[in-house]
């Protein structure tokens, strides 16, 4: 006894590995499965868009944190406390420490610089 069955003077046999759909349940299932990528295209690329944004906005503030607080510090700085400061690294900078070296260096020679010309114009006095 085969597993075949006559529909409408069709011969249609029932098999594990066969499948028959009519064409419009085909194209049925076909626009509903393009409908939904079209609308998770059109809602959750621009949500990940956003998502991806804020995302890099964070990570951006984080990495700047030690950079502002470097800059704040050499804010205060200025001509009348200048040899009372000195600029020092945080120990988690170990990337600004030649930059914090070179700062410092500077700011010793400024402060040599108005020494002397301090003294070269209160000689001229």
């Amino acid at each position: 006894m085969d597993d075949c069955t006559n529909i409408s003077d069709q011969r249609c046999c029932i098999s594990p590995r066969l499948v028959m759909l009519k064409m419009a349940d085909v194209q049925r299932y076909a626009t509903a499965i393009w409908d939904l990528q079209n609308s998770l295209l059109t809602t959750l690329f621009p949500m990940l868009i956003v998502v991806l944004v804020f995302a890099s906005w964070v990570m951006f503030r984080f990495a700047m944190h030690p950079v502002n607080q470097l800059k704040r510090t050499i804010e205060q700085f200025g001509a009348d406390n200048l040899s009372n400061n000195t600029l020092v690294a945080p120990a988690s900078l170990v990337e600004f420490q030649s930059f914090v070296d070179v700062f410092n260096s500077l700011c010793q020679r400024l402060i040599t610089s108005l020494s002397q010309s301090q003294r070269f114009a209160g000689c001229l006095a």
